[in-house]
C-alpha cells in the first residue's frame, strides 16, 4: 500500500542472484502493491527492467531517472541488492478550472503497464467503495494509462480512491467546448498583401489535412466541387450535385466522417464553428479554382490542400471519440497535420492529452495543432500536451500584438505551453447556413485561438509541402531541374527565375514540422514580447517561439535560377523513410483496429529510416561549415512519452573550434548565448544543467559570437531515455527516440566534414579523401602512411625506408636497378651490361688508371751485349689492377727480328727486372755485327669493359752489338761429304727447321699479339711471379 515505507536494504546475506533479504524483525510482508525502487547508483535501463520482470516484478514507470515505480504480484521479502525501497506518492485529483455542479462522472486513470492483477485489484477496491464502473478504456499499452469511468455523488467520495495502489490520477469528465471568440488573417511574410509562396505554387497542394470540429456546410463556395448544381463538374449522381461526391476526385473534401453527425447543423452546440474553422484551414473559393483566378473571397494560405473532416458534435453536444481514433483515421488517408479547436476547461494533463501525445509517439508522422483557449492565463487541455502545437492568437496589423483574451502559459510542469502565435482577430472565413443546397458563399468574422490554430496548421501544411516536393532536402540529396512555369499557378506573373533544383522529397515527421515551425517565426517587439516583459529568450510562455512567419525559415524571394532554393538550410529527420513511404509503413504497422492498439502490437525499431534512434548515453554529432557573415540558428525536436512517463532528457549543444560550448535557453542580457568551456563545465551534469522538459529547443548564435570558428559541432545527447518493455523500439513501449534537427546559416552540402572514404578522417583534414587509410595511418592525415615519401604506401612498399620517387617504374617502392649491377638507378651513371665485372659506387666499371713505368737499369746505347745484362724498371699502378711488362732485343734491320725477350706480370705496383748472360743465351742463329734495340712495352692486364686500351712502348736503348766471337761457333757446312751428294740439302733442311724453332722460341708478344690467356679478375689485388720466354722474371715486394 502507499504508506510511508522506507526500507534501506543491507547486504547481509547476498544471494547468488544479487537479491537480499530485508532485515529486521518488524518487517511485514507486503500484499501485491506498488513499490518505489531507487537505484543505489546510475539510472534505470530497459535491461534492468527485464531483470525485474524475470523475478515477477512489473515495472510501471520512472518517476526519476534513478527511481522506478513497480508492481509486485506476490508478497516479497527480498529485493535487488542494488536498490533501496522508498514510499510512493499518492494519486492526485486533477480539478477543472471551475466546479461544474452537474459533474458526477469521473475518470480514474490507472498506472501505465499495470498488470492484470493490478487492474483487478483496483476493480476490487472500487467495488469495496460501492463504485460501479460505468465504462473502461483498457485498449492501451506502453506509457499510455488505461482508465475506468465511475459515477459518484460528489468529489469528496473520491478521496479514499486516491490511496488505492494502481491509481494514477482522477479527473472529472467535462463538457467539451469550442474555443471561439474572434479570428485573424494568416500572413506569409510579415506583410498584408504579398503572397510569395502562392506565386510558386506553394499552397499545400498534395497535402492532406485532418480536422475535427462541429461539422461542415459542404455546399459553401470554399468547399463544394462545382459552382452550381448544373455547371460543369457538378455530379448528377450525388445527393447534392454541386457538393459532389467526397473522395480522391473531389477538389477539397477527401473524406467526411459522419458517424456522430453529418453537417454543421443549426441548433447544435457551436453551430457554424466547424465551417469557419475548416474555411480558415483550407478554403479555396470555387470560382477562383474553376476559373484559374488568384485566390480570394476567404481563400487561405493552404487553399491547395484536401481535408479529412470529422464531425464530433451531435444533438447532445460535443461527443469526441478517443482522439487516437480521430488521428488514426486521418493517418489512414495520408494526413500528417490535424487541427483541433476544442477541448475541456481544465489546465490539468488529462487522459485525452495523453492520447494525443501517445499517438504522436507511436505514429511519428503525425502532429496535432490545438487551440489553447481564450481565458488568458492557463493552457487548456489537450493543448498542454508534450508533442502538440498550441497556437495562441494575435491581432492583424503590421504592429502585431497578442490578442487580449488569448491563452498563455506556463503549463503545470512549467513548460511554455504555447508553441507559437498566429493571427486571430476578426478573421473572415466561411459562414455556414446549415443547408447543402443553397450553394452559399457567405463569410463571417470570428476571433480566438479556434481561428489562429487552423491558420497555423495551414502554415505547417506549406512546410510539409516544401519537404514533400523537394524544395527542402537533406544534405547531398539528388536533385533535378524543374521549370518554374510548371510549378506556378496559371494566374501568377512570370517569374525571373526560369528553373530550380528540387529533390525527390519525403514526408516530414511531426518533430521535423515542429522544429521547422520553431524556425519559421518572428519575435514580437520588445514592448509586447513575453507578456510585455521583453527579453531575448527565443521562446516564452506568452508567445512560444513567436509569430508564424514562413519566410524566416524559407524565403521564396531569394531563389535564383538553376540553384537549390535553400542551400543554407540543413535538415535531419531520424524518421525519414529511405526505402518506403509513410503509407507503406502505416499499412504494415498501423493495425486494423482504427486506434493506437494496432501500433502497440507492432513495435518498430526504426528499420528503414534514416535514424539514429538514441538510447540512454548515445550521442549524435554533426560538423558544419558556417556561412560568412550569417547567424547560425538551430532547432531540435523529439517526441515524448505521454504522462506519467518522464520526458526524455535529450540535450542539444553546440561546440566551436576553440572549445566554446553553447546550450539552449542560456541567454545573456544582450541576447547572445552564454559561452561555456568544455574543459571547465560538465554539460552532462543534470544538477547544473537540468532538463527543461521542452520537446522543441533551439539556439541562435550571432556571427560575431562564432569567434572566427571554421566549423561548429552540433550534438544531440541522450542523457536519459525512458526505459520500456521493448528494447530498441521507438514507440510507446520502447527505449529509443528519434529527433529532428534544422540548422540555418551553414553550407548545407559542404563536404568539408564528411568522411567520403570512411577512414575516420574528415575530408577537410584528409590529404587523401578518396583513400581509405584505416589500415595504416598513424599520423591521422587520411593517407596510408608512406614513411619514405615515395608515393608508395608502406603497406605496398618493399623498401619502406627508401625514397624511390622518380626511379621506380614497377612501383614496388624500391629504387630500380635497370642494368642489374646492384647500383640503383638514382646514382647509377653507367650502363653496365656485362655483369661478370664488378662496378664502383656510381654503377660504372672502375676507370683503369694507366700504369707508369720508369726504367731503372738498361744497357747504354751502342753497348756490346756481352756478360751479365740486366734490364730493371719500376711501375706505378694507381689502381693495382695488374699489368704486364715485355722487354725485347729487336733487330734494327728491316727484318725486325726479336733476338731475346722477357715478359713480366704483376698485380700491384712495384719493380722488376730481366737478366741474361750473354752471349751464352743468344739463340743458335743470329747475325753478329748487326745492331739491336732494347724495347720495353707495358699494358694493363685488366680485361674489363672499362679497361684502358693503351700500350706503353719505350725504346730504352739502341745500336746494341753482339760479340763477333760468337760467330765462330756458328755451325758451318761439312766438307767431308763428296761432290754433289745430298749433304748440302740435309744441312739446308736442318737449318730451316732450326730457324723455325728459334723463331717460335724467340717469338714474344707484340702490340697486337699478346698471349691469349684467361685474364685475372679485374681490380683485385694479387701477387705472382712468372717465368716466361727466356730470362728470369721477378717481382719485388
Amino acid at each position: 500500500m502507499r504508506v510511508a515505507l522506507m526500507m534501506v536494504l543491507f547486504l547481509l546475506m547476498p544471494l547468488a542472484s544479487g537479491w537480499n533479504a530485508v532485515p529486521g524483525d518488524d518487517f511485514q510482508a507486503t500484499a501485491p502493491a506498488e513499490h518505489l525502487l531507487v537505484l543505489n547508483e546510475g539510472v534505470w535501463t530497459s535491461s534492468q527492467w527485464e531483470i525485474l520482470r524475470e523475478e515477477g516484478i512489473h515495472p510501471l514507470r520512472n518517476i526519476r531517472a534513478d527511481a522506478l515505480l513497480v508492481w509486485a504480484d506476490e508478497n516479497r521479502v527480498t529485493w535487488p541488492s542494488w536498490v533501496s525501497v522508498a514510499s510512493a506518492e499518492m494519486a492526485e485529483f486533477r480539478a477543472p478550472l471551475a466546479a461544474e455542479a452537474t459533474t458526477q462522472h469521473y475518470r480514474i486513470l490507472l498506472e501505465p503497464r499495470l498488470p492484470q492483477s493490478g487492474i483487478e485489484a483496483v476493480q476490487s477496491s472500487l467495488a469495496a467503495h460501492g463504485l460501479p464502473i460505468h465504462s473502461a478504456s483498457l485498449d492501451v499499452g506502453g506509457s499510455l494509462p488505461g482508465s475506468f469511468t465511475v459515477h459518484v455523488p460528489d468529489a469528496i467520495t473520491l478521496q479514499p480512491l486516491l490511496k488505492i495502489d494502481g491509481v494514477l490520477w482522477i479527473e472529472p469528465v467535462l463538457t467539451t467546448k469550442a474555443r471561439n471568440a474572434q479570428a485573424s488573417a494568416l500572413l506569409e511574410a510579415g506583410t498584408l498583401d504579398h503572397h510569395p509562396f502562392w506565386s510558386l505554387g506553394l499552397n499545400a497542394s498534395g497535402v492532406v489535412l485532418g480536422v475535427a470540429d462541429s461539422g461542415i456546410d459542404a455546399d459553401h463556395a470554399c468547399f463544394r466541387n462545382a459552382t452550381s448544381s448544373t455547371s460543369p463538374h457538378a455530379e448528377s449522381g450525388a445527393a447534392y450535385p454541386a457538393v459532389g461526391i467526397f473522395g480522391e476526385e473531389h477538389r477539397k473534401i477527401l473524406h467526411l466522417n459522419s458517424s456522430v453527425d453529418g453537417n454543421d447543423t443549426p441548433g447544435h452546440s457551436d453551430y457554424r464553428h466547424g465551417t469557419h474553422v475548416i474555411g480558415s484551414l483550407a478554403c479555396h473559393h470555387v470560382d477562383n479554382y474553376r476559373q484559374g483566378q488568384a485566390p480570394s473571397n476567404g481563400s487561405t494560405l493552404a487553399h491547395g490542400s484536401t481535408v479529412v473532416i470529422q464531425d464530433i458534435v451531435s444533438a447532445d453536444g460535443w461527443a469526441p471519440p478517443p482522439v487516437d481514433q480521430l488521428l488514426w483515421e486521418s493517418s489512414s488517408h495520408g494526413g500528417v497535420i490535424h487541427s483541433n479547436s476544442w477541448g475541456d476547461d481544465t489546465t490539468a494533463y488529462t487522459e485525452r492529452t495523453g492520447r494525443f501525445d501517445a499517438y504522436a509517439k507511436a505514429m511519428p508522422w503525425s502532429v496535432a495543432f490545438i487551440a489553447p483557449g481564450n481565458g488568458g492565463e492557463g493552457v487548456l487541455e489537450p493543448a498542454n500536451g508534450r508533442n502538440v502545437v498550441a497556437v495562441s492568437a494575435t491581432t492583424k496589423s503590421l504592429d502585431t500584438i497578442r490578442w487580449g483574451s488569448t491563452a498563455y502559459g506556463p503549463t503545470e510542469i512549467n513548460t511554455d505551453g504555447i508553441f507559437l502565435l498566429a493571427p486571430g482577430a476578426n478573421i473572415q472565413s466561411a459562414g455556414g447556413d446549415g443547408f447543402w443546397d443553397t450553394n452559399n458563399a457567405n463569410l463571417r468574422s470570428s476571433s480566438g485561438t479556434s481561428m489562429s490554430t487552423p491558420h497555423a496548421a495551414g502554415g505547417a501544411a506549406i512546410v510539409q509541402q516544401l519537404y514533400e516536393q523537394g524544395w527542402l532536402v537533406p544534405a547531398y540529396a539528388p536533385m533535378a531541374y524543374q521549370n518554374i512555369t510548371a510549378l506556378q499557378p496559371g494566374w501568377a506573373e512570370e517569374s525571373d527565375v526560369q528553373r530550380v533544383l528540387l529533390g525527390d522529397g519525403f514526408t516530414p515527421s511531426g518533430p521535423l514540422i515542429r522544429a521547422s515551425l520553431a524556425m519559421a517565426t518572428s519575435p514580437l517587439g520588445q514592448d509586447q514580447r513575453n507578456g510585455g516583459n521583453g527579453g531575448h529568450d527565443l521562446h516564452n510562455p506568452y508567445d512560444g517561439w513567436g509569430l508564424l512567419n514562413l519566410s524566416q525559415f524559407f524565403d521564396p524571394t531569394t531563389i535564383s535560377t538553376d540553384s537549390s532554393p535553400a542551400p543554407d538550410v540543413w535538415v535531419h529527420d531520424s524518421y525519414r523513410l529511405t526505402s518506403s513511404s509513410v503509407n507503406d509503413w502505416f499499412a504494415s504497422n498501423g493495425g486494423m483496429e482504427g486506434n493506437l492498439s494496432g501500433m502497440l502490437d507492432h513495435q518498430w525499431n526504426g528499420e528503414g529510416a534514416a535514424g539514429p534512434f538514441l538510447q540512454t548515453g548515445d550521442m549524435f554529432s554533426q560538423r558544419f561549415t558556417p556561412l560568412e557573415g550569417q547567424d547560425v540558428k538551430i532547432r531540435m525536436a523529439f517526441p515524448a512519452q505521454p504522462e506519467p512517463a518522464m520526458i526524455d532528457d535529450i540535450q542539444l549543444r553546440v561546440k566551436l573550434e576553440d572549445g566554446t560550448v553553447f546550450l539552449p535557453d542560456q541567454i545573456q542580457n544582450d541576447g547572445g548565448p552564454t559561452a561555456y568551456f568544455a574543459n571547465v563545465v560538465d554539460t552532462n551534469n543534470t544538477s547544473a544543467f537540468p532538463s527543461s522538459n521542452e520537446t522543441t529547443v533551439g539556439l541562435n548564435i550571432p556571427w560575431e559570437e562564432l569567434n572566427g570558428s571554421s566549423y561548429i559541432d552540433v550534438e544531440v545527447v541522450a542523457r536519459f531515455v525512458q526505459p520500456g518493455g521493448n528494447q530498441g523500439a521507438v514507440g510507446l513501449d520502447g527505449d529509443a527516440v528519434g529527433f529532428a534537427l534544422v540548422v540555418k546559416g551553414v553550407d548545407r552540402d559542404s563536404a568539408d566534414y564528411l568522411d567520403d572514404d570512411d577512414d575516420g578522417v574528415v575530408n577537410i583534414e584528409d590529404n587523401c579523401p578518396a583513400e581509405d587509410a584505416r589500415l595504416d595511418d598513424h599520423d591521422n592525415d587520411g593517407c596510408l602512411d608512406d614513411d619514405d615519401q615515395d608515393a608508395i604506401p608502406n603497406l605496398f612498399d618493399d623498401c619502406p625506408s627508401e625514397d624511390a620517387k622518380g626511379f621506380d617504374q614497377n612501383e614496388d617502392g624500391c629504387l630500380d636497378d635497370s642494368d642489374g649491377d646492384t647500383v640503383s638507378d638514382n646514382i647509377d651513371a653507367c650502363e653496365t651490361p656485362d655483369l661478370t665485372w664488378p662496378v664502383n659506387g656510381t654503377g660504372c666499371y672502375p676507370l683503369d688508371q694507366v700504369p707508369m713505368l720508369t726504367v731503372l737499369l738498361a744497357p747504354e746505347p751502342s753497348a756490346v751485349l756481352d756478360g751479365e745484362i740486366i734490364v730493371a724498371w719500376a711501375v706505378d699502378d694507381g689502381d693495382n689492377d695488374g699489368y704486364e711488362v715485355a722487354v725485347e732485343f729487336i733487330s734494327q734491320q728491316e727484318s725486325r727480328i726479336t733476338l731475346l725477350s722477357c715478359v713480366y706480370r704483376a698485380q700491384e705496383a712495384g719493380s722488376g727486372q730481366c737478366q741474361w748472360t750473354l752471349p751464352d743465351e743468344f739463340p743458335p742463329f743470329y747475325k753478329a755485327g748487326e745492331r739491336y734495340a732494347l724495347e720495353i712495352t707495358m699494358q694493363t692486364t685488366n680485361r674489363s669493359p672499362a679497361a684502358e686500351d693503351f700500350v706503353f712502348r719505350l725504346n730504352a736503348s739502341h745500336d746494341l752489338l753482339i760479340p763477333l766471337e760468337k760467330k765462330t761457333d756458328t755451325i758451318a757446312p761439312s766438307t767431308d761429304q763428296g761432290g754433289d751428294g745430298p749433304g748440302i740439302f740435309v744441312f739446308i733442311g736442318l737449318g730451316l727447321l732450326a730457324g723455325m724453332l728459334v723463331t717460335k722460341w724467340l717469338s714474344g708478344p707484340r702490340d697486337d699479339e699478346w698471349e691469349e690467356r684467361e685474364p685475372p679478375p679485374p681490380f683485385a689485388l694479387r701477387k705472382e711471379t712468372t717465368h716466361h720466354s727466356r730470362g728470369l722474371v721477378e717481382e719485388n715486394e
